[in-house]
């Protein structure tokens, strides 16, 4: 009776590797070369190589998890940044066509012509010729491009008729006494009277008084003003002075203004031109997912992607296909350690 070779328990396929397929493909080896016993290695080391892929994709996976949780927290983060800068910031100006209202760091870096807000842009440009409108809304969530809008619309306005322009950044103050008093300062005269009366008096005959039509920007205005009480003339014969409101609020768009103007979010195809004009891609399929991420953990809000993508730029450039990846990572890491 022949004598049975007992496995090893637990070395089944070692076993059977050592003794049986390494002399077996020993000798194919002198026949074929080395593909025979490497292959057969793959094979009964499928189930290893399995499970070792699958862990690996699992911590792919996380790790892509981790990085659009981080940039959602960092389009919030800089959103938030933004909004107090703009509470903090004092009020800007554009005096001709040449000068728009100097936002700083609110503005996108690079104006990309973008579907929503050429289409706002437009209905904006269409009410203020219109005699009846005087008052102007224009809402939009934060982030939209409000403010941007607001700058290029200043920079277009003189097409329509010459204007003198002042655009306030209300936020969280809306005090008459200091709107009044800026709307003097950035059109170049003073309001020297105390008493509230005098005060509408004094605006109201020095705008009533200038050569050009009037246009004022109140932008980012968190509750509603009573216009009516603050001597900005709108509404008269002639119709010489025009005020935009820009807000978040729907409702306080509503109330002081005559017709409100909504800015859509951006669309995936307008959040991609606007990230990639802005980070300078090339133009390579290999960027479009990476991309897509980045627009999506932005929220779809310009200012978010435009903040984003000026960190990246210019770091992807002149590089080859296979190392595309690795840059990708590392600048996407650099930007949230530097804004987070």
């Amino acid at each position: 009776m022949e004598s049975l070779t007992v496995l090893p328990q637990g070395m089944c396929w070692e076993w059977i590797l050592a003794n049986i397929v390494t002399p077996v493909a020993s000798r194919t080896t002198d026949l074929f070369g080395n593909s025979v016993e490497e292959q057969i290695r793959y094979l009964l080391d499928y189930d290893d190589n399995l499970e070792a892929f699958r862990t690996r994709a699992g911590q792919l996976e996380a790790r892509k998890n981790d990085v659009l949780g981080r940039l959602s927290e960092l389009a919030n983060v800089k959103i938030t940044k933004i909004d107090e800068l703009m509470a903090s910031r004092d009020i800007h100006s554009v005096s001709d066509l040449t000068q728009s209202a100097d936002l700083g760091d609110l503005a996108t870096p690079d104006y990309v012509p973008l579907e929503s807000s050429s289409k706002a842009l437009n209905s904006i440009m269409k009410l203020l010729k219109d005699d009846k409108v005087n008052i102007i809304g224009v809402q939009g969530p934060g982030g939209v491009g409000k403010s941007t809008l607001m700058e290029q619309l200043a920079k277009q306005i003189d097409t329509i008729a010459p204007y003198d322009k002042a655009h306030v950044i209300v936020a969280e103050s809306s005090d008459l006494r200091r709107i009044q008093d800026k709307i003097a300062e950035l059109l170049k005269f003073k309001i020297e009277e105390e008493d509230e009366l005098q005060r509408r008096a004094t605006l109201a005959k020095r705008l009533r008084e200038r050569t050009k039509k009037v246009l004022i920007i109140l932008d980012d205005v968190r509750e509603k003003i009573n216009l009516a009480v603050s001597g900005i003339p709108y509404g008269e014969e002639g119709n010489r002075c025009k005020v935009i409101v820009t807000s978040r609020r729907l409702d306080v768009c509503s109330k002081m203004s005559d017709v409100t103007v909504q800015i859509e979010e951006l669309g995936e195809e307008d959040g991609l031109k606007l990230f990639k004009q802005v980070a300078r891609l090339p133009d390579s399929e290999a960027f479009e997912g990476a991309a897509k991420v980045i627009v999506k953990a932005c929220g779809s809000l310009p200012s978010a992607i435009a903040i984003v993508a000026g960190a990246l730029r210019g770091k992807l450039a002149n590089e080859s296909n296979e190392s595309l990846v690795n840059i990708w990572n590392d600048a996407v890491e650099e930007v949230i350690r530097e804004y987070s």
